[in-house]
C-alpha cells in the first residue's frame, strides 16, 4: 500500500471510545500517508482525513 492508492474499508472504523462511526464498510478513499502498519485516509467526498487506520482494515481497489 502506498500514497495515492484508492482503498475501500472492509471493517467499520469507530472513534477511540467506540461510539462515533468514522467510516463504514464499503466506503472508499485515497491513502494520504503511510507509516508502519498505520495509514491516513481521506474519504471520497469529505475534506477531513481519518488517522491511524490499521492496514488490515483496508483493501486496495485500484
Amino acid at each position: 500500500m502506498k500514497i495515492g492508492d484508492k482503498v475501500a474499508f472492509f471493517k467499520d472504523i469507530t472513534s477511540s471510545n467506540g461510539k462515533t462511526k468514522r467510516a463504514k464498510v464499503g466506503d472508499q478513499g485515497r491513502v494520504v500517508w503511510v507509516f508502519g502498519g498505520l495509514v491516513v485516509v481521506r474519504r471520497d467526498g469529505l475534506s477531513r482525513s481519518i488517522n491511524d487506520i490499521l492496514v488490515s482494515s483496508l483493501e486496495v481497489i485500484e
